[in-house]
């Protein structure tokens, strides 16, 4: 086998792509084996109306980290245009059931209160 010589940016940009297009699809075929052989399955009852509160509690598990410490640390800061925010992208969701109009008026009134408020 012949060795190829690239030159060192072009060789560690191989590296990195390389690595990204095969991490990328080692992890979709760890998320969709489980999910296509779960998919065959009649699943209990119990489990299906157990698992339609995944989805928020997910949700919850990402937003409430970015909401109460929005430094990273520890405690629990009143920032009023993330709160403000918070409330009314849960007042959109409750009102549309949309995920894109929640997301929209929850970063735009982000990203204007951040603006207007020092």
């Amino acid at each position: 086998m012949e060795q190829v010589n690239l030159p060192a940016g072009e060789s560690s940009a191989l590296i990195v792509w390389s690595l990204m297009i095969t991490i990328g699809l080692l992890s979709f075929v760890i998320r969709y084996f489980p999910i296509a052989l779960l998919s065959r399955l009649e699943l209990p009852g119990l489990l299906k109306r157990a698992l339609i509160y995944v989805p928020p509690a997910v949700m919850l598990a990402i937003i409430a980290p970015a909401l109460f410490f929005p430094g990273g640390a520890p405690n629990i800061v009143f920032d009023m245009p993330r709160l403000a925010a918070a409330a009314l992208a849960a007042l959109v969701a409750w009102w549309t059931r949309s995920v894109l109009w929640t997301v929209i008026a929850g970063m735009c009134t982000l990203w204007g209160l951040q603006a207007l408020l020092p």
